[in-house]
C-alpha cells in the first residue's frame, strides 16, 4: 500500500491555523464593561442558551427616571438634563434623553426616561441614586 507524504507547512501557516482554532474556542463580548457576576467555571459544558457571565457596561451609563405625569410632554428624545449622582461622587453630569415611555402608569400616574451619560473615565459608578435637573423645565426628577 502507497502512502502519500505531504510536505509540512511552513511556521507562519501553523501559526495562523492554531490563532484561527483558538480564536473559534474563544467568547468575545459585544460591549465594553466590566464582570459583576461569573455564572460558569473553566471546564464546564456550556450550549446555546447557557449564561456564562454578566457583564455591566459603565460607558455610557444609562440613568433610568420615573416622573410625574404631570412632566408629560416637558421631556423628549433629545433633551439635555444634568445628572448631580448622591454623595461622595457628586458633581454635575450632562446627559441627554435617549427614551421617554409612551406608556402611562395609570396606578401611579408616572412614566419612565431613560438618560444616557457619557462616562469615558469611569469616574461615576453604576447603580449610584442620582437627580436630574432640566435646565429648560428648572423641576428636579
Amino acid at each position: 500500500m502507497l502512502t502519500k507524504t505531504y510536505p509540512a507547512l511552513p511556521s507562519d501557516l501553523t501559526a495562523q491555523r492554531s490563532a484561527r482554532a483558538l480564536a473559534l474556542k474563544q467568547i468575545r463580548s459585544p460591549i465594553d464593561g466590566i464582570v459583576i457576576d461569573r455564572k460558569l467555571s473553566v471546564g464546564e459544558y456550556i450550549y446555546e442558551q447557557t449564561y456564562i457571565m454578566t457583564i455591566a457596561q459603565v460607558d455610557p451609563l444609562n440613568v433610568e427616571l420615573v416622573l410625574p405625569l404631570d412632566r408629560y410632554g416637558s421631556i423628549k428624545v433629545g433633551s439635555a438634563g444634568i445628572v448631580h449622582p448622591a454623595a461622595p461622587v457628586g458633581g454635575a453630569y450632562p446627559a441627554k434623553a435617549d427614551v421617554v415611555d409612551p406608556v402611562i402608569d395609570a396606578a401611579s400616574d408616572t412614566f419612565g426616561v431613560r438618560l444616557v451619560l457619557p462616562n469615558p473615565d469611569r469616574a461615576i459608578p453604576a447603580g449610584i441614586r442620582c437627580t436630574v435637573e432640566w435646565p429648560s423645565a428648572k423641576k428636579s426628577g
